[in-house]
């Protein structure tokens, strides 16, 4: 499915473990209408999601699911996604969502923060002279037992503005 630029959705079976390397890159990157654009729905039992998967891909939202263990860099990169639900249990990987321009809102479920070192921005956003700014995300909604915890977490407090409570 590699530069299947016109693909304006895909199904992915459950059961599936395994996204490899550069699989969905580019998918849908000709639609120009967002009304056209879809939810990528992940499978439940995908564990692993190879690097550059899903760059440049366009779609509405993602949800990572709990059984995700293994992660590439920038698995997301350049995406239209503009909502992010990571589900309790799932990791997140380097630079995740790099230069997700549309990215607006983060729905973490888990009670513990993801790892995601202090360093390592998982929504950065490079600038023209290719250094890293502050990205686009406006909320990141937790638990509301947990709202401490990420505003103090590694890589999480740099948002501590942002995150809140979960409805």
């Amino acid at each position: 499915f590699n530069a299947c630029t016109h693909l304006t959705s895909v199904k992915l079976p459950e059961g599936l473990e395994t996204i490899e390397l550069n699989v969905f890159w580019n998918m849908g990157k000709d639609v120009t209408n967002e009304e056209d654009w879809k939810p990528l729905e992940l499978p439940s039992t995908l564990s692993t999601i190879g690097q550059y998967a899903f760059e440049d891909s366009r779609f509405t939202s993602v949800t990572l699911p709990a059984a995700l263990k293994t992660v590439g860099t920038d698995v997301f990169k350049y995406s239209s996604v503009k909502t992010l639900t990571i589900e309790d249990g799932a990791v997140t990987g380097r630079k995740m969502f790099n230069s997700c321009f549309k990215l607006t809102t983060v729905i973490c479920k888990s009670t513990t923060p993801p790892n995601m070192k202090a360093d390592d921005d998982l929504f950065a956003i490079a600038n023209e002279s290719g250094n890293t700014a502050l990205t686009n995300v406006q909320n990141v909604y937790v638990p509301a037992s947990s709202v401490d915890a990420y505003k103090s977490a590694p890589g999480w407090a740099m948002y501590s503005d942002r995150i809140s409570a979960q409805n």
